[in-house]
């Protein structure tokens, strides 16, 4: 912080880094896809500062990894998160896009201010909206044992397989005959 008097008042002057949201960097360079499923409350981290003069703060924000960002700060109005710093000379991003936490077969970036639900089977997150479950189902989220699309299609991907491993009596197919476990008599 610098103190400066200007026609004899004290004005005060904080350096500050900037920060960029999502359409903000659009401006710039158009071919980041991604950026389109970031949420208002995504900040970018610059490697740009600029000097402020104090009196034209409109409010105090805090800014966390988006790691860090949880249920509680979602409810904060003034605290946003950051998945990346941006560098504005090399248009880039640190981490890199591809890096970006996703999860849901969906693949869109993961956003902590939507609900998900994870799959008892594969243990993938998935977008409660993806899901295909009823807002009375959400309610009661807790006792649900969920099971993702994937998962079940290969359940029943699996479940063809063996099947197709019998005849039509149900015996085992002779191909098979040398995998069976042998019962005692």
């Amino acid at each position: 912080m610098i103190e400066i008097k200007i026609n004899s008042q004290w004005a005060a002057f904080i350096k500050g880094h900037i920060y960029y949201r999502a359409k903000d960097v659009q401006k710039f360079k158009q071919d980041f896809p991604k950026l389109n499923e970031c949420a208002s409350k995504d900040l970018f981290l610059t490697d740009q500062t600029e000097w402020f003069l104090s009196t034209t703060f409109l409010q105090k924000i805090q800014v966390k990894p988006i790691d860090e960002y949880n249920i509680v700060t979602i409810e904060l109005n003034d605290v946003y998160y950051k998945r990346a710093e941006y560098n504005t000379l090399e248009q880039k991003f640190n981490p890199p896009i591809s890096e970006w936490i996703k999860y849901c077969f969906c693949k869109k970036l993961y956003n902590p201010r939507e609900h998900y639900i994870q799959c008892n089977q594969c243990n993938l997150w998935v977008h409660y909206s993806c899901s295909d479950r009823s807002d009375k189902e959400f309610k009661i989220i807790s006792e649900l044992k969920f099971i993702c699309f994937q998962c079940v299609e290969e359940n029943k991907n699996n479940k063809l397989n063996l099947s197709d491993n019998e005849n039509k009596d149900g015996q085992p197919n002779k191909l098979n005959t040398n995998i069976q476990v042998n019962k005692k008599k």
